[in-house]
């Protein structure tokens, strides 16, 4: 019965890490910061998935691709402001990025966009 306690205490605390890291990552993502907040969202997706955190997890797989359109669509907005071939090419990149999260989580909405973006050359 010991070692069942231990892991329920072990799965709560990764429940509060994960859901804290959760919350960050939105705060990061809500002032744009957007490769702060995908690096955080896959920390708290690793130990979601490695704890069996399906609500967790669900959350992040469903929030994670829409973070990486919204860099993409950040990259493209300094791109229509600088017009250099550097803010292209990184807008391009987001794109891809955003592209193969979208496939990764299953979200045709943002794999759509991106393609489209791509395709047109952003």
């Amino acid at each position: 019965m010991l070692g069942t306690a231990e892991i329920t205490q072990a799965q709560d605390e990764a429940r509060v890490q994960a859901i804290e890291m959760y919350n960050n990552a939105q705060e990061l993502a809500g002032s744009n910061d957007f490769d702060g907040a995908i690096q955080l969202y896959r920390s708290a997706l690793e130990i979601s998935r490695e704890n069996g955190l399906n609500d967790i997890t669900d959350l992040i797989e469903e929030r994670l691709p829409r973070v990486y359109g919204s860099r993409a669509s950040s990259s493209y907005r300094t791109y229509q402001s600088e017009r250099t071939i550097s803010a292209i090419d990184t807008a391009i990149e987001d794109f891809k990025a955003s592209q193969e999260a979208a496939a990764e989580f299953g979200n045709q909405q943002v794999e759509q966009q991106a393609r489209g973006a791509i395709g047109s050359g952003c």
